[in-house]
């Protein structure tokens, strides 16, 4: 029993060490992760670089909100007649080389494409069906592109034997459709009825090479806009019955944006790019008045789809506003503007240091960039090109580093403050102000009938 009881209590001695030992070292690393603790609150804020950072989704939507956009145009519309010609060829060779032609656009008819296909008749011959033939076209408006491809290549076997024009594609008669080729007049007629005008613009010509008849009516106030559209879209060309052709009428939404013209070329580029790839498949007009003589420029953007101009709009002031300056911070990544006060155009010091403002120019002169300081919002903007970008970046946070280190101020002072040493006082005799040397006597005059008492303060 006493051996037993002997070993209980070494095993029991053995435990409680055990557990003082853990103890103790848990709490010198309490000890030691709170010496690291303190000497990184001591060592200063966190690191961060400083980058640019892009518009937040909710900033942009905000800014999307917030445009303004008008809706008093009105975009009108219909089809032109057109109608299918044959083309008769001697060989097979012919119409394959005739029809690859006018598929590829090579060959046209009054500037309009036409489609073109090979068929055979019922003796076997082959020949090519044309479609989409504007009604006025004749037989030497369909040869003349041949005649002249003849003329370079002599050899050529795309050229027709015959010519016979097929039915009209309206299944009415000719009359009917020269009339539908001046029908523009009835449209305006129609429209005059529903509002007046502010402006009749974009006017398709009959002949034009086209295969619609196209204008846009802008009217004085958008609910005639809108009436319109409800009014007149979807239905027969007036004072025509019951034809196969229909009118389009749907709203022409715009905006407009002054735009320094400075930041403008610097992001034209740019710009054309968004409108050949983007905007113009999304079937919006994108224009740029020349620049005005306060150094602006006027851009507009036009388009029947209201979302699609609110985005564009957005997409534009994003690039012409430029990328914000600001600090990344390591740990979580996110960024918080850059702004110091030697930034501000009129700080505590009076106007911006000279070293700051050459430092801004030096940069816009070597990447044909823009540096703008917003002192409301305490931001700093740089309008720089995408290839440029990166490296006025890294010049910009060489100049904030230099400004952190408190030496900012180095080359202005002695053009700052020499006003410090000068005193302006009220004369003796005509009480007019008088600028004397600090190192000279100041004489301040109590300008008061009941005495005047002259008080002088010399170092």
């Amino acid at each position: 029993m006493a051996a037993h009881g002997s070993s209980t209590g070494q095993g029991a001695s053995g435990t409680s060490k055990d557990a003082k030992d853990a103890k103790n070292a848990q709490d010198a690393q309490d000890a030691h992760d709170a010496h690291d603790a303190e000497d990184g609150a001591n060592s200063g804020p966190a690191a961060r670089t400083v980058v640019a950072a892009s518009e937040s989704k909710t900033s942009l939507a905000a800014r999307a909100s917030s445009a303004r956009i008008d809706a008093s145009k009105v975009r009108i519309a219909w089809h032109k007649p057109t109608r299918s010609a044959r083309l008769n060829f001697a060989n097979l060779t012919g119409c394959e080389e005739a029809c690859h032609r006018f598929e590829t656009g090579q060959y046209t008819v009054l500037k309009q494409l036409c489609n073109a296909f090979i068929l055979r008749d019922l003796n076997g011959d082959f020949f090519v069906e044309l479609g989409s033939v504007p009604v006025w076209a004749n037989e030497p408006d369909i040869l003349r592109p041949m005649s002249e491809a003849r003329k370079k290549d002599p050899t050529t076997t795309a050229f027709p034997d015959a010519i016979l024009f097929g039915r009209y594609d309206s299944d009415g008669d000719y009359d009917i459709i020269e009339d539908l080729c001046q029908s523009e007049w009835n449209v305006h007629d129609a429209v005059l009825r529903l509002g007046p005008l502010a402006a009749w613009e974009d006017y398709t010509a009959v002949r034009a090479p086209s295969k619609e008849f196209e204008f846009v009516v802008q009217f004085l106030h958008e609910d005639d806009a809108t009436h319109t559209v409800q009014q007149l879209h979807d239905k027969p060309i007036p004072f025509f019955g019951d034809t196969p052709y229909k009118l389009s009428v749907r709203h022409v939404y715009s905006t407009r944006l002054r735009v320094p013209d400075k930041a403008y070329a610097i992001m034209a580029s740019t710009i054309a790019k968004y409108a050949a790839s983007d905007w113009t498949a999304r079937q919006m007009r994108f224009t740029v008045e020349d620049a005005a003589k306060n150094g602006t420029r006027v851009l507009r953007l036009e388009g029947t789809q209201k979302q699609n101009v609110v985005q564009a709009r957005a997409t534009l002031e994003q690039a012409l506003a430029g990328m914000l300056v600001a600090w990344r911070n390591e740990p979580d990544g996110t960024t918080t503007p850059v702004w110091l006060p030697a930034f501000s155009r009129r700080s505590a010091a009076g106007q911006r240091p000279r070293r700051v403002q050459r430092a801004f120019e030096k940069l816009e002169d070597a990447y044909q960039a823009l540096v703008k300081t917003d002192e409301r919002r305490k931001e700093l903007r740089v309008v720089c090109s995408p290839e440029h970008m990166e490296d006025a970046i890294a010049d910009l946070a060489d100049l904030v580093e230099e400004l952190e280190d408190g030496d900012e101020n180095d080359e202005d002072e002695d053009d700052e403050g020499q006003d410090d040493h000068r005193a302006v006082v009220r004369g003796e005799e005509d009480h007019k102000p008088v600028v004397c040397d600090e190192d000279e006597p100041r004489i301040v005059v109590r300008d008061t009938e009941e005495h005047r008492a002259v008080v002088g303060a010399v170092e």
